[in-house]
């Protein structure tokens, strides 16, 4: 995959981070292991905040919105990083 990148991105900054966190499986694995933790703990907050909300009688009158720009795209096409 690497191969077809053009030149500028093999040598970037983002390929060396790829490269720190992904260039093995066992890395990769623990990196998107770690992601998916994260998400589930953040879901897991959610629902609390929304039972809250139930429990007070405010959670019709509620709008909950997310957004997020972090970049991750699970590593996919060996293209990473926003940090």
């Amino acid at each position: 995959m690497v191969e077809r990148l053009p030149e500028i991105a093999k040598v970037s900054e983002g390929r060396r981070r790829w490269a720190l966190r992904f260039d093995t499986p066992e890395k990769f694995q623990s990196i998107v292991k770690d992601y998916y933790r994260l998400i589930s703990g953040i879901d897991r907050e959610v629902g609390r905040i929304v039972q809250c909300l139930k429990d007070r009688g405010c959670r019709e009158n509620t709008v909950i919105i997310f957004t997020s720009d972090n970049g991750f795209f699970s590593a996919s096409a060996a293209w990473l990083t926003s940090g």
